[in-house]
């Protein structure tokens, strides 16, 4: 699927996606605040879909300050 549930494996992929640029947005739980991994940057972002490679982006979630 194309969202995360509670208690889930915390692992989401998208097929069959369109070549080219694409961006990604992420619409965390109320009390929680996402940001890419390692470098901890807000959402939307690029991401560059490349046809027969495999691209990945990381996010931590963690108590909104």
């Amino acid at each position: 699927g194309q969202s995360v549930v509670e208690g889930g494996g915390g692992f989401v992929s998208f097929a069959h996606v369109t070549p080219g640029e694409t961006e990604v947005r992420i619409t965390p739980p109320e009390d929680q605040r996402c940001l890419v991994f390692p470098g901890e940057v807000e959402d939307p972002l690029s991401l560059s879909v490349i046809a027969g490679q495999v691209s990945v982006m990381a996010f931590t979630c963690r108590p909104a300050p």
